[in-house]
């Protein structure tokens, strides 16, 4: 009788250790795909991010054959043109977030002005309508970030995922500030931006 009781006690404990290590595996599998996928997420906002940053480039380096073009046809608004030559420049220089979200929006302010009296022009053909589809996809991608931003920032709030982005180093995503006269930018109703 001793042999069987203890047989049947070492019976029972692998039997709640084996379940107690398929938990724990469990547990494990849980939280590594959730790490995963608090990357996967971490990853797309950066390529997001990168998105609204090469659009910018694109429309920053349209600005000189726009310029040029006004500049025959637009003699008295020298100043117009010099204003958007300096924001480009500022635009170029800046080496912060910050200070790239003040250029771009000086930039966009002269830009709006430009296209504004480039379009009071008779005769003047400009490629006005590439720039403004860069805007408006500048708009898209910025807010398709802001989008993934806010989720990601709710999840990593709420825990599990709270303990698992901490102990990952993973912190909220700041948005992209809006830059002024980026309603220049918009494409008529239906038009896609991708």
């Amino acid at each position: 009788m001793g042999l069987a009781l203890f047989l049947a006690g070492w019976i029972v404990g692998l039997a709640v250790g084996a379940a107690l290590a398929v938990a724990a595996a469990a547990l494990m599998m849980y939280f590594a795909s959730l790490y995963r996928s608090l990357l996967a997420s971490k990853n797309k906002l950066g390529r997001s991010f990168s998105d609204i940053d090469t659009l910018l480039k694109r429309r920053h380096d349209e600005l000189p054959k726009l310029i040029e073009t006004c500049k025959g046809y637009m003699p008295r608004e020298q100043k117009i043109l010099q204003d958007l030559g300096e924001a480009r420049a500022s635009f170029a220089r800046a080496a912060t977030a910050a200070g790239r979200a003040q250029a771009e929006g000086a930039e966009a302010r002269a830009l709006e002005i430009l296209l504004a009296a480039a379009e009071k022009q008779p005769g003047l053909k400009t490629d006005s309508g590439r720039i403004r589809e860069l805007g408006a996809r500048i708009v898209a991608e910025r807010q398709a970030y802001h989008d993934e931003a806010h989720a990601f920032n709710a999840r990593i709030a709420k825990a599990p995922a709270s303990l698992v982005a901490k102990l990952a180093g993973l912190e909220p995503r700041a948005l992209v500030p809006a830059a002024a006269g980026e309603q220049i930018a918009t494409l008529p109703a239906g038009k896609q931006t991708r």
